[in-house]
C-alpha cells in the first residue's frame, strides 16, 4: 500500500484512506453484482431476529407419532439475501465492514512482520451467485470498469485448486485499486481493496 508513491508504513494511514474509500467500494461492486445476478447478504431485522429465536426448539410429530425439529431454514435461506438491482444500492444490504483494527495488528504480527504496506483487506466487500457462469459475468464487469485498476486474482475456485489447505473454503478473491480524478484528488487511488466472488452454497 502506498501514500504519494511511498511506501504505506503507519496503520491509520490505512485506515483513514478506508474511510474515504469504503462507500465508494460499496457503490462499486453493488453496481458489478448488478450486472451479474449478485447478491449481498440481507440486514437482520429485529422482528427477524424474534422470529428466529421463536423456531428454536419448535417441534413437529412424523407419520409414526415421533416427535422431529421443524425444517424453518428454507424460507429463512429465501430471505437472506438481497439482489442487486437499479443504480442504488439497497438499505437493505448488510455491508462488510471495514476491517477490525485488532484483527489487522494481529495479521501484521502473524504474517507481515509489522509492515502494514502488506495489508490489502482493510477495505473489503463481497458478492454472492448461485451459478459459477455469473460469477465470471461479475469479473468480466470488474475487468471493463476504467475505473479499475487490478492488482491480483487469487482463484480458488480452479478444478486443480486444493481445497484442503483452506478448510474447503473457495472463492474468487480480487485485489484492486479504485483509481480516477476523485481518489487521486483525495490521495486514495493507491488504496488496495479486497472483493471475494463467492458461491451461495459454500458462503
Amino acid at each position: 500500500m502506498m501514500v504519494d508513491g511511498a511506501r504505506v508504513k503507519v496503520l491509520d494511514h490505512l485506515y483513514a484512506q478506508a474511510a474515504v474509500l469504503d462507500w465508494l467500494l460499496r457503490d462499486k461492486v453493488w453496481l458489478w453484482a448488478g450486472a451479474s445476478r449478485g447478491m449481498f447478504y440481507r440486514k437482520k431485522s429485529q422482528d427477524a431476529k424474534s422470529k428466529q429465536e421463536e423456531v428454536v426448539g419448535v417441534q413437529e410429530t412424523d407419520e409414526h407419532g415421533q416427535e422431529r425439529a421443524c425444517d424453518q431454514s428454507a424460507p429463512q435461506q429465501r430471505d437472506q439475501y438481497v439482489r442487486a438491482k437499479g443504480a442504488t444500492a439497497s438499505p437493505d444490504v448488510a455491508w462488510a465492514r471495514v476491517k477490525h483494527a485488532k484483527r489487522a495488528v494481529e495479521k501484521l504480527k502473524r504474517v507481515y512482520r509489522d509492515d502494514a504496506s502488506l495489508l490489502v483487506d482493510i477495505t473489503r466487500n463481497s458478492i454472492l451467485f448461485e451459478r459459477v457462469e455469473d460469477v465470471c459475468t461479475c469479473l468480466a464487469a470488474i475487468r471493463k470498469d476504467k475505473d479499475v485498476r487490478l492488482e491480483r486474482i487469487k482463484n480458488r475456485m480452479r478444478p486443480d485448486y486444493d481445497s484442503s489447505t483452506s478448510a474447503g473454503y473457495r472463492d474468487v478473491c480480487i485485489n484492486l485499486r479504485l483509481s480516477n480524478a476523485w481518489t487521486e484528488r483525495m490521495g486514495v487511488a493507491l488504496h488496495v481493496c479486497e472483493v471475494q466472488l463467492l458461491l451461495v452454497r459454500i458462503a
